[in-house]
């Protein structure tokens, strides 16, 4: 299993996807801190709470779709690289690989969004004219929790998507297809578990308060229960991860 592991963080080391992780953890904080050091387009009178909370919003078009594209890529590569049929005809366990790439891919998005919590907080401390209180860094800490969480959970249904479809592309479009179908129900029912891609915004909302969002007409009509969210998010993940080990021990290795 430690050797297993291991190949999959050897692959994370020489794959350019390690980059496109760190320009998606910072890239964020960088647009909100440029948007704060103009007194103009400061949200408010420029606080941390502002700061934050609009970060989180630009994470759902940044750092969602830097999640989409590293699980789709993580479990198509292999067909992409044409080593599939050396990969699934060794005798290694079908569900070992899988769940060694499941902890690649779980250090991945831990690693962007822990990229992503530090960013915000010292470019914050370079544009926000006022010190952060203890009651922000706490809610900062909560989110940035709740983002690892929810982000891997949601990583693990991308993934089901490629395992079956085998295609980085057929993947990714099926995943962002559904994302924007799917965001005017969400949006006009105010029922956060329509999209569950949408989750973590949502949450994080509900962490830091509506006022300011790009959607802060939706976020006060929206009953959110975080801990329902949670559950919901692991039963959906426990469920994909079941199919895609059922899946992958029974594919072809090769197309």
């Amino acid at each position: 299993m430690l050797t297993t592991i291991s190949a999959e963080f050897i692959k994370l080391k020489r794959s350019s996807i390690v980059w496109l992780i760190f320009v998606g953890g910072f890239l964020p904080p960088i647009l909100k801190a440029i948007q704060y050091a103009t007194p103009e387009t400061r949200v408010g009178n420029g606080e941390w709470s502002g700061f934050l909370s609009i970060s989180q919003e630009i994470n759902m078009f940044i750092t969602l779709t830097v999640m989409i594209i590293v699980s789709a890529f993580i479990f198509s590569m292999e067909y992409q690289y044409d080593t599939a049929s050396y990969l699934l005809t060794t005798t290694t366990p079908r569900a070992q690989i899988y769940i060694a790439k499941i902890l690649s891919l779980l250090l991945q998005v831990s690693g962007m969004i822990l990229v992503n919590a530090v960013a915000q907080l010292i470019l914050g401390i370079l544009v926000v004219p006022e010190p952060i209180s203890e009651g922000m860094i706490s809610m900062w800490l909560l989110s940035t929790g709740w983002n690892i969480a929810s982000y891997f959970l949601l990583s693990i249904l991308v993934s089901t998507v490629a395992i079956i479809t085998r295609g980085f592309l057929t993947s990714t479009a099926l995943v962002y297809g559904y994302l924007v179908l799917t965001f005017p129900i969400h949006y006009y029912l105010h029922n956060p578990y329509i999209n569950p891609l949408l989750s973590s915004v949502v949450a994080v909302a509900k962490i830091y308060g509506s006022d300011g969002y790009l959607f802060g007409s939706y976020y006060p009509n929206i009953q959110v229960d975080i801990l329902g969210i949670a559950f919901f998010l692991i039963a959906l993940a426990l469920l994909f991860m079941i199919v895609s080990i059922l899946y992958y021990r029974k594919s072809d290795a090769i197309l």
